[in-house]
């Protein structure tokens, strides 16, 4: 749970969201909270159960009709997790980054093309 933590504190979206940690989330349980979304929280940090190898995969190509609810599911592999939130809110926050931050410049063209990608989803790009 530290590590999480700690990632997200380099987030300047995560660092002050009203969050909550689940773990051993198998895609089943992804689909419910999908399903049953009420914004009681900005982020849900979803660590998948160890079963669940393809989480990563299933994320980037639910990413179209998860849009269409508002929601993104944005996995990370290398640290094993997944942040679950409005759509809308992350391309916000993505776009005020971007014009007010050098948060960005660290990134490389592929992630840079994901922020774009996750904005297009919202019709607006």
């Amino acid at each position: 749970m530290k590590q999480i933590e700690k990632l997200a504190s380099r987030c300047p979206f995560a660092e002050n969201a009203k969050s909550r940690i689940i773990t051993g989330v198998s895609k089943k349980e992804m689909k419910k909270h999908i399903k049953e979304w009420n914004d009681e929280f900005e982020v849900i940090v979803m660590i998948p159960n160890k079963t669940w190898f393809g989480f990563y995969n299933w994320c980037i190509r639910s990413m179209v009709w998860m849009s269409k609810k508002d929601l993104i599911a944005v996995p990370d592999s290398q640290n094993n997790f997944i942040l679950l939130q409005r759509l809308s809110h992350l391309v916000e926050a993505s776009d005020d980054l971007m014009k007010n931050t050098d948060y960005y410049e660290k990134l490389g063209q592929n992630d840079l093309k994901m922020v774009h990608y996750r904005k297009s989803l919202t019709g607006a790009e």
